[in-house]
């Protein structure tokens, strides 16, 4: 069973932690291990990721009770964090915010930044974890044990706390565990018989996790869940990675929305679709839904995502053209106005369109099928395009003279490659439209 040397005290009253703070150097040198942890004026701060630091950057600076050899240890703590996520530790200038570190006989912090001058004092500057511990809590997280689930997974031993120490083990009710499961190997969790009267055991790992017992209270190593928390709060040093999208192959001018997959999405500060801004909307930290912007051009398309620690890797998709094509037009033409018609293909092929002045069913086979009439002396050549680059085709029509207004005409277009000419041929939807 692990046994931490040191303590922490928790005061939830804001008045409460001004009064301990409110101490001389001759209380604070007193022979006393431990940290008080100060909840300033946010008793239900949260759990994780409470008031935090902007752009992650917290300045600090070192009272006269620092000695070299303290700031030494101070410093070895602070790379731990800063080395493995977005955190940057600076030596206070004019900062109006900012960490007063100074020697003491307990360890303690506020949580988070409480905004001006707030105080750490550190105790245990030769055990690296301990510090980074109460770093931490300068960082905005509680402990482990006061999550608002933890009587799921560990049993607190009321009748063996020390009275004066029972706030340390109350919950958080309104504390943020960003979804993560529990953590008994939290560099934020108590040991077992933390706070305990005469050592007795204050925290009982429940079934199925009894294994877990002597995990508790490690002050070696940041947990895998505490560099989780501590991404989802500040960011990670690395850029998002793309490893995957669906669809990977989309069609010009019906662009659906993307999903990507990778890792970090979640940090995702912007995405660009061929160097264009376009809207995302984060899934999860390793789903990302992307929305291009509409009428992309054929062709390759790379996708870069972007979080605070840079761009990720160009994800390249493929836009196609619409096979079969997409005719869209008014419903209706004028025999003095011209209307733009549009035929959504594929670069380079050529779009035939006709039209018909009869309802009734034929077809050529393999070829176009208007559904239209039973034979062709009723279809009729338009016009014939080519397709930009983009599979767009506009061409402007106006209803034919000496046709009467309220007669109907449908309209459909057969695309081909003339470089490649083969049967049966890409037809297009029929559109009917109405002379007036």
């Amino acid at each position: 069973m692990r046994i931490l040397l040191s303590t922490c005290v928790l005061a939830l009253c804001a008045a409460a932690s001004a009064q301990r703070l409110a101490v001389d150097d001759a209380v604070l040198l007193r022979p006393y291990a431990g940290c008080v942890l100060m909840a300033g004026g946010s008793p239900h701060a949260r759990l994780f990721g409470g008031q935090a630091w902007q752009n992650g950057v917290v300045p600090y600076a070192l009272h006269a009770s620092v000695t070299p050899a303290m700031a030494q240890g101070l410093a070895a703590a602070m790379q731990e964090l800063s080395s493995r996520v977005r955190v940057q530790f600076v030596p206070h200038s004019t900062q109006t915010d900012y960490v007063l570190v100074r020697d003491a006989s307990i360890n303690s912090s506020p949580i988070g930044r409480q905004g001006g001058m707030q105080t750490l004092f550190v105790a245990n500057w030769g055990t690296r974890f301990e510090v980074v511990h109460a770093l931490m809590h300068v960082l905005g997280f509680w402990h482990e044990h006061q999550r608002p689930d933890r009587d799921t997974y560990v049993q607190v031993q009321q009748a063996n706390i020390d009275p004066a120490r029972a706030v340390e083990f109350s919950l958080v009710p309104l504390g943020n565990t960003y979804g993560q499961p529990y953590d008994f190997a939290s560099v934020m969790h108590f040991g077992a018989t933390e706070g305990g009267i005469n050592g007795a055991t204050t925290i009982v790992a429940l079934p199925p996790n009894q294994s877990q017992q002597a995990t508790m209270g490690q002050r070696t190593q940041l947990s895998v869940g505490d560099l989780e928390v501590l991404r989802r709060t500040y960011g990670s040093l690395q850029p998002p990675v793309v490893t995957g999208a669906a669809p990977s192959v989309v069609p010009s001018y019906q662009t659906p929305a993307i999903t990507l997959t990778g890792a970090r999405l979640d940090e995702t500060s912007r995405v660009l679709f061929r160097s264009t801004v376009v809207n995302f909307q984060v899934l999860s930290s390793t789903q990302l839904r992307v929305t291009p912007p509409i009428l992309p051009a054929i062709g390759p398309a790379p996708i870069t995502v972007e979080s605070g620690a840079g761009p990720s890797q160009a994800f390249v998709i493929q836009v196609n053209g619409i096979d079969p094509p997409r005719f869209e037009g008014p419903p209706v033409l004028n025999t003095q106005v011209q209307f733009p018609f549009r035929v959504y293909s594929d670069a380079g092929r050529y779009n035939l369109l006709l039209a018909a002045f009869d309802n009734v069913p034929s077809v050529a086979p393999g070829i176009v099928s208007l559904g239209l009439g039973n034979n062709f002396t009723s279809y009729g050549e338009v016009a014939i395009g080519i397709a930009d680059a983009s599979g767009l085709w506009t061409v402007n029509l106006q209803g034919p003279t000496g046709v009467g207004s309220g007669r109907q005409i449908w309209l459909q277009t057969v695309v081909f490659d003339p470089a490649n000419f083969t049967l049966p041929l890409s037809s297009s939807n029929v559109l009917a439209v109405r002379v007036f």
